[in-house]
C-alpha cells in the first residue's frame, strides 16, 4: 500500500509535469506508434521498412514518427533511418513493468487460467463419452 506522503508527492509531481507526461502518454497511446517503437526495439529501421511493417501510408507514418521524435522517444539517425532512444526504452519498460505488477493484469491471468482449465475439463469430459 502506498502511504499518503507518497501519494501527495505523486500528485505534486504530476501537477508540475502534467503537460509533458500527457504528451508522452498520448504518443505511446496510439497503436501505430507503439508498433513502431516495438519494431525499433530490435534494430534501427528505414522509413520504407517501417511503412512495410505497419502498412501505413507515407503521410500517416511521417506524422507518427514526428510525434515520437517530438517526445524524445525515437530519433532520426540518418536520412530516413530511425532508432529508439534510451527514453523510449525507459518508458516502454516502465509501462510493461507496471502492467505486469498490476492487480488488473494478475486478475486477468487468474481468470484466463481458470477458463483454460474449464475448457480442458470440457474437452476431456466429452472425449470420455
Amino acid at each position: 500500500m502506498i502511504d499518503d506522503k507518497s501519494l501527495d508527492d505523486l500528485n505534486n509531481d504530476l501537477g508540475v509535469w502534467f503537460e509533458e507526461v500527457l504528451s508522452i502518454i498520448k504518443a505511446l497511446g496510439n497503436d501505430n506508434r507503439l508498433q513502431v517503437l516495438s519494431l525499433l526495439l530490435s534494430s534501427q529501421q528505414s522509413f520504407q521498412s517501417l511503412m512495410n511493417f505497419t502498412n501505413l501510408k507515407k503521410t500517416a507514418l511521417s506524422n507518427h514518427l514526428n510525434k515520437l521524435i517530438e517526445n524524445g522517444l525515437i530519433l532520426r539517425t540518418d536520412h530516413g533511418v530511425y532508432n529508439i532512444t534510451s527514453d523510449g526504452i525507459l518508458f516502454l519498460k516502465a509501462i510493461l513493468n507496471s502492467y505486469k505488477q498490476s492487480d488488473h493484469q494478475k486478475e486477468q491471468i487468474r481468470t484466463s487460467s481458470g477458463l483454460k482449465m474449464s475448457n480442458k475439463f470440457i474437452q476431456s469430459f466429452f472425449k470420455k463419452k
